[in-house]
């Protein structure tokens, strides 16, 4: 049901640009500096591409990617036209034996080499001009990239506003030959239903949750022969297309990490609550605000339409009305899904299916519960005899 609920927002999420939900093919992740190039390929230097957050500290900045990260102990394993310093530029992790950088950037360089011609930009090829002549000793000559550590970069040719992996040319070749299973494992979709799917082997990865691994946790995910079940085996105990898989993991990170994750995303101790309706709604926008939405959440709400809206929502809650500012049928519903740690693997604390009467109805009752009852105090009131 969890699974079948968020695979259902997806398009809901996809269709506005502001969830920054990737394209199929694609992922968001945080990137902390760019490479920027002459169009013959030479480095003009690596640049920043984290911005100031509102406490005033550097943050990665999210962006969309060919693919996505690696899951640890995955092997050499290369991304295109991005990657961690020791890809990108051959740095050599010092837990690591001598030669693990130089194999990894290698990995990365031979495989942008390879499809050059086929891809035939340019701006393409000005990567694979620095890649043939980078040399991994340079990579002292600039603080920053000792600065941002094992943060993602990216490519830029000098005087383009984009990034080279966002060329519409670059994009649609990789959308043409995304990387498949060689003979997926075909059947039914235990979300949507279809049969003759193929099905995920790995699940996506869920990030944001605080505790977990940075980068991401399983939600469905077998690593013991103890969990085979009528000769399956890993995920396919619980068939899920990879279409579907792919949905329901964007969706989620979109409402944990995604740019309007303030407005869906909540601590609760060590728990981490995503909640979100089926329809936009404005109680989900109010819920977010009144619950304060997490530690990031501003303070004090800023837009004098949004404290109105907020002001007007009280009012109704108090009075016992509805929130007519919403537009949303008050059978909508609404979830609450509350998320912790498990080592390379997340637990699922609690699942909450109401609708907005239903929660309008508990913020009601609750309103009630806290309401200070005030002493009733006569005045010029005798003073009862007991008391004398």
């Amino acid at each position: 049901m969890i699974l079948k609920a968020l695979n259902d927002l997806y398009p809901r999420l996809a269709e506005d640009r502001a969830y920054g939900v990737p394209q199929p093919g694609f992922s968001s992740q945080k990137i902390a500096f760019r490479i920027v190039l002459r169009p013959n390929g030479a480095l003009v230097a690596p640049e920043d591409a984290r911005l100031t957050d509102k406490k005033g500290k550097l943050q990665n900045t999210p962006m969309e990617v060919p693919g996505e990260a690696k899951p640890s102990g995955s092997g050499i394993n290369p991304c295109f036209l991005w990657d961690n310093q020791t890809y990108l530029l051959g740095r050599q992790p010092t837990d690591k034996a001598d030669g693990f950088g130089a194999e990894r950037f290698i990995a990365f360089r031979d495989r942008h080499l390879l499809i050059e011609a086929e891809i035939n930009r340019p701006e393409f090829s000005a990567v694979c001009r620095f890649l043939e002549n980078w040399d991994p000793t340079r990579l002292t000559e600039y603080t920053l990239l000792e600065e941002v550590g094992t943060g993602f970069g990216v490519f830029q040719i000098v005087g383009q506003k984009g990034h080279v992996h966002d060329l519409p040319r670059i994009r649609d070749w990789w959308t043409q030959n995304l990387p498949t299973a060689d003979a997926p494992v075909r059947g039914q979709c235990l979300i949507t239903g279809e049969t003759d799917v193929a099905l995920a082997r790995l699940h996506p990865k869920i990030k944001g949750v605080t505790g977990a691994q940075s980068a991401g946790a399983s939600i469905v995910s077998f690593n013991d022969t103890a969990y085979d079940s009528y000769g399956k085996s890993q995920s396919y105990n619980s068939p899920v297309g990879e279409r579907a898989a792919a949905h329901y993991g964007d969706a989620l990170n979109a409402l944990l990490t995604g740019p309007q994750s303030p407005r869906h995303r909540i601590r609760i101790g060590d728990t981490t609550c995503a909640f979100w309706t089926a329809k936009r709604s404005t109680t989900e926008d109010i819920f977010a605000e009144i619950l304060g939405a997490g530690s990031n959440a501003p303070t004090e709400t800023q837009d004098a339409a949004q404290r109105a809206r907020i002001e007007r929502f009280l009012r109704a809650l108090r009075s016992g009305g509805n929130f007519a500012d919403d537009q949303a049928p008050l059978d909508t519903p609404f979830y609450l899904l509350g998320l912790a740690p498990n080592a390379a693997r997340l637990s699922i604390r609690f699942f909450h299916r109401a609708t907005i009467d239903d929660l309008l109805a508990r913020l009601r009752d609750h309103q009630r519960c806290i309401e200070t009852v005030r002493e009733f105090t006569a005045v010029n009131s005798k003073r009862p005899p007991d008391a004398e």
